[in-house]
C-alpha cells in the first residue's frame, strides 16, 4: 500500500517518522521524481489456520464408532404384550418403546405397521402415527382397535369420513366430533330435566320460604312498634317519677295544682257555712208557771236539738 505525502516547502525539513514497532515491516522511502520522496509500507501476509474438512471429522467419528471406541448406555427393553411377531420385530419394538431419543427401524411396510402398532400399545403417553397414504393409516388404526387401544383417525380435508373399514369409520375425527356433540346435548338435556324435577320438588319449600319472608318482614315491623311503645313507656315513667318528686313543673302539673287549690277553697267555704249555727225566731215565754212535765219536755227537746246540731257539725267536718 502506498501513501503520497504533500510536498514540503524547501525551507522546512520533513517531520521525523516514529520508529517502527518491533515485529512490523519497515517503511522504505524511494525517489519519485524531482528529487521527491515516496513512502511505501511493505507488510507480510497474516498467518491463517489451515482449512478443516468437516467431512473428514465426520468420517473419523464414524470410524471410531464402528471400531467400538465409544461406550453408549444400553437401550432398556419395554415389555410388550403377546402377539404375532418375529424375534426381530419384538426386539425392535421393545427397544423403540424404551428409547427416550430417536430410534430408527428399517423394515418392510407390513412389518413396519406391526412394529408401529406394538410401540403405540406399549407407550403410556399419546402417540402420533404418520402414514404415507390413507390406506396405511386405516390399517394401523384397525390393528390398534383390535388390540383395544383408544384410536382417533384424523381425516384430511379431501378424505371421505366413511372409510372402507366400518370400525375405522366409527373412530374418525368427524364421527367422534358428532358423537361427542350428541353426548354433550344429551347430558345437557338430562341436567335440565333433573334441575326441573328438583325445582318442582322444592315448589312447596319455595312457598314456605316466601311466607317466612313475609312473616319476617312483619316481625321486623312489630319489633319496631314494640321498641317505639317501650320508648314511650319509659318516657312516661320518667315524667311521672319527675312529677312525683317535684323536680320540674309542666303544664299538666300546673293545671293539677290550680284545680287542687280551687277545690281546697271551695271545700273550706262549705265547711265554714256548715259550721255556723242556724238563726231561729225567739218566742216569748208564757207567764204561767210551767209544769214539771213541760219543763222536762223542753229539756228533752233542747237536748235533742243540741245533739242534732252536733251531728250536723260532725258530718260537715271533712275527713282527711
Amino acid at each position: 500500500m502506498t501513501d503520497r505525502e504533500p510536498h514540503a516547502p524547501p525551507a522546512v525539513p520533513p517531520a521525523p517518522r516514529p520508529a517502527a514497532a518491533p515485529g512490523t515491516a519497515p517503511a522504505l522511502s524511494v525517489h519519485e521524481g524531482s528529487n521527491s520522496l515516496m513512502s511505501a509500507t511493505i507488510a507480510t501476509r497474516p498467518h491463517r489456520p489451515p482449512a478443516v474438512d468437516h467431512g473428514d471429522r465426520g468420517r473419523a467419528w464414524l470410524a471410531r464408532l464402528f471400531a467400538g471406541d465409544f461406550s453408549f448406555p444400553a437401550v432398556p427393553f419395554c415389555p410388550l404384550p403377546a402377539g404375532d411377531r418375529t424375534a426381530a420385530e419384538h426386539a425392535a419394538a421393545a427397544r423403540a418403546a424404551g428409547c427416550r431419543d430417536l430410534f430408527v427401524v428399517h423394515a418392510d411396510p407390513v412389518a413396519g405397521e406391526r412394529v408401529i402398532a406394538d410401540i403405540a400399545r406399549a407407550t403410556a403417553d399419546r402417540v402420533l402415527v404418520l402414514s404415507p397414504n390413507p390406506g396405511a393409516a386405516d390399517r394401523v388404526a384397525e390393528r390398534l382397535l383390535r388390540c383395544g387401544v383408544a384410536v382417533l383417525r384424523a381425516l384430511a380435508e379431501d378424505e371421505n369420513p366413511i372409510r372402507p373399514s366400518p370400525p375405522v369409520s366409527k373412530v374418525t375425527s368427524a364421527a367422534v366430533a358428532a358423537a361427542r356433540t350428541n353426548q354433550a346435548r344429551q347430558e345437557a338435556a338430562a341436567a335440565v330435566a333433573a334441575a326441573e324435577q328438583r325445582l318442582a320438588a322444592f315448589a312447596v319449600v319455595a312457598k314456605a320460604v316466601a311466607r317466612l319472608a313475609e312473616v319476617t318482614d312483619r316481625l321486623r315491623q312489630l319489633d319496631a312498634d314494640v321498641a317505639d311503645h317501650a320508648a314511650r313507656r319509659d318516657r312516661a315513667e320518667a315524667d311521672v317519677a319527675a312529677e312525683a318528686a317535684g323536680r320540674h313543673a309542666t303544664a299538666f302539673t300546673e293545671l293539677i295544682g290550680l284545680r287542687k287549690s280551687d277545690h281546697d277553697t271551695a271545700l273550706a267555704g262549705l265547711i265554714e257555712r256548715r259550721s255556723r249555727p242556724a238563726k231561729r225566731p225567739m218566742r216569748k215565754p208564757r207567764r204561767s208557771k210551767p209544769s214539771t212535765s213541760s219543763t222536762s219536755l223542753c229539756l228533752k227537746r233542747a237536748g235533742s236539738s243540741a245533739a242534732c246540731s252536733a251531728n250536723r257539725r260532725w258530718a260537715s267536718t271533712p275527713t282527711t
